[in-house]
């Protein structure tokens, strides 16, 4: 999320939140970018949604367990007690790039990062909007 954006948003309703990003993604910075047109850091876009949610308390985190034959993890982050049944959930994917999980390399590793297969993003994202219609 762009800071600048993070300093003007006042949504108007909570609004059910997912996100995946590759620790090591080469392209668009896990750790965020500094400066007022730079970017939050994932975990920090995740604590900018639960606090526009009213979720309550720390995030639980979790790891998935190990199913695809890469050398990715994912580690989960989920906010719970959030307002009107919204839920805020991050998929950190350590060694990942910036690629689709579950899904085809979308260049070379070296210019992107790993693809991991760990799950598939295209069910988990379905599973989580389907929950939210």
């Amino acid at each position: 999320m762009r800071r600048d954006t993070a300093a003007s948003c006042a949504p108007t309703r909570p609004i059910s939140v997912f996100g995946i990003h590759g620790i090591d993604d080469p392209i668009a910075a896990y750790g965020g970018v500094p400066g007022a047109e730079g970017f939050l850091s994932f975990t920090d876009t995740l604590a900018y949604w639960a606090k526009a949610n009213h979720c309550t308390g720390s995030p639980t985190s979790g790891q998935l367990a190990t199913t695809g034959h890469d050398s990715t993890t994912v580690a989960t982050l989920t906010y719970g007690g959030c307002a009107s049944g919204t839920e805020v959930i991050g998929y950190a994917v350590k060694g990942g790039g910036h690629a689709w999980p579950g899904g085809e390399p979308l260049g070379s590793a070296d210019e992107m990062g790993a693809t991991s297969q760990q799950f598939d993003a295209s069910e988990l994202i379905w599973s989580f909007l389907d929950r939210h219609r």
